[in-house]
């Protein structure tokens, strides 16, 4: 008996796609073991990171506005110590027997010794408006203790018996 071109084309189609799914469930269980050491070997490092610290230096350079209103209020003592020199004439009338009320031209001459301490008393707001520009490094160091990568361990450990 013959067999017909279309059953020999389903039987060869048939074994192709048998072929392929072999292939492919190969690739797969290939790709699961992989991915199970991988994890292994992660899970692994992981332990061994306990007591580790990580140091590394952030760079910073940033540009910081600054802006706002300083309140300025205080007293200042200003001592004032000086000579103060007095030159002036100074009329007085004066009554006289015979001449009647007359006007006396008085010189005054000399220095005012001025020895005081003034109070100065200063309220106000003072605008302030600038932009800092912030340039430097930062030394960051991060200790990892066992406690911070428990969830992490198990994490990888519910992964690799979720792909077992």
């Amino acid at each position: 008996m013959k067999d017909s071109p279309l059953v020999v084309l389903l039987v060869v189609l048939l074994v192709f796609s048998l072929g392929l799914n072999i292939f492919t469930l190969a690739a797969l269980v290939r790709y699961r073991d992989n991915t199970l050491a991988g994890l292994a070997e992660l899970r692994q490092a992981v332990a061994t990171l306990g007591e580790t610290a990580i140091t590394t230096v952030v760079h910073v350079k940033q540009d910081i506005p600054v802006e706002g209103k300083v309140p300025l209020k205080a007293t200042f003592d200003v001592p004032v110590n000086t000579t103060m020199p007095l030159s002036t004439t100074v009329y007085t009338t004066l009554n006289l027997p015979i001449l009647g009320p007359q006007k006396v031209p008085v010189s005054i001459e000399g220095q005012l010794p001025l020895q005081v301490t003034l109070k100065l008393p200063i309220q106000a707001e003072l605008p302030v408006q600038t932009t800092y520009h912030l340039v430097t490094d930062i030394p960051v160091r991060v200790t990892l203790t066992p406690e911070s990568l428990l969830a992490l361990q198990e994490a990888l450990l519910a992964l690799e018996n979720g792909l077992k």
